[in-house]
């Protein structure tokens, strides 16, 4: 906690000029696996570019080798021992009351949660809610079909999403992240590593902040992850932007099959980490 708050601090002035300007999910790649890995410059490398709430045209990072950082923003992410689903085991079992016993039971103090979103009853705010995919008919919970092939959460109220069950002995429903940080605390895990998956509300500092605000209060630490390049490389961006913003530490995550990545100094003001090939512009 020590070191997030040093890194707050540094990126403190940088923060506010951001808010002064402002900061954007299929199947496909979503399961993509995770590797870790610090800056390199052995393989040819993708330059990202700083994502605007219109992106307009931005100028592209350099491509050439990088350069020594006296004290770099941006940081190896951790390789700590956290909970994901194994082999045999379904997202709905990782992402529920079930996998957050299953991690506790099993010595793992953090654990990777993976959240879409839903909207309260009057549609004007966005829900976090702990599933790997965006489509309602991909992890079974609609069952009878009350939903039309391609129904996403993000279509669903909360009232709606409370509605559904899965056809399991002991059926699994969909649980609000924050309830997933409540349980979490209760059952004595220290971390979440919080994946967040494509959308415009995760574009959105307020989407954030309820989440956030009771894991500070309950002693949960969160750490915001998102796939790079998922929904698009500058919504990924806009996306830990947004966390980052509310008061989040973030990862970028790389996965084994994307190319090296170069970051901007203006990238390493709102992503903490990075997992997998990456390096400085």
């Amino acid at each position: 906690m020590g070191q997030h708050d040093r890194r707050r601090r540094l990126a403190g002035t940088v923060l506010v000029a951001l808010l002064a300007s402002g900061c954007g999910a299929s199947p496909p790649g979503g399961n993509e696996q995770e590797q870790g890995g610090g800056p390199q410059t052995s393989a040819p490398a993708v330059p990202i570019v700083t994502p605007t709430p219109t992106d307009p045209p931005t100028t592209e990072p350099t491509t050439g080798p990088t350069a020594p950082v006296d004290d770099p923003r941006t940081q190896k992410a951790s390789n700590r021992k956290r909970y994901h689903r194994l082999s045999g085991q379904s997202y709905r079992f990782e992402n529920s009351y079930r996998g957050l016993d299953y991690a506790a039971a099993h010595g793992y103090l953090w654990i990777d949660i993976d959240t879409n979103y839903c909207f309260d009853d009057t549609r004007t705010r966005a829900i976090p809610i702990a599933t790997h995919w965006r489509n309602v008919d991909t992890e079974g919970f609609d069952p009878g079909g009350r939903y039309p092939p391609g129904t996403r959460w993000s279509d669903l109220t909360i009232s709606q999403v409370r509605e559904l069950r899965t056809a399991d002995k002991r059926p699994y429903e969909l649980v609000k992240m924050v309830d997933m940080v409540r349980y979490a605390a209760r059952v004595g895990m220290e971390g979440i590593e919080w994946e967040v998956k494509a959308g415009a509300a995760f574009e959105k500092v307020e989407t954030y902040r309820a989440v956030l605000q009771v894991a500070r209060k309950l002693g949960i630490t969160i750490e915001v992850k998102t796939l790079y390049a998922l929904g698009g490389a500058k919504a990924s961006l806009r996306r830990l932007r947004a966390a980052k913003l509310a008061g989040a530490t973030t990862m970028l995550i790389v996965t084994r099959k994307q190319p090296r990545i170069l970051l901007s100094p203006d990238h390493e003001t709102f992503i903490d980490y990075v997992r997998g090939k990456w390096g400085r512009a």
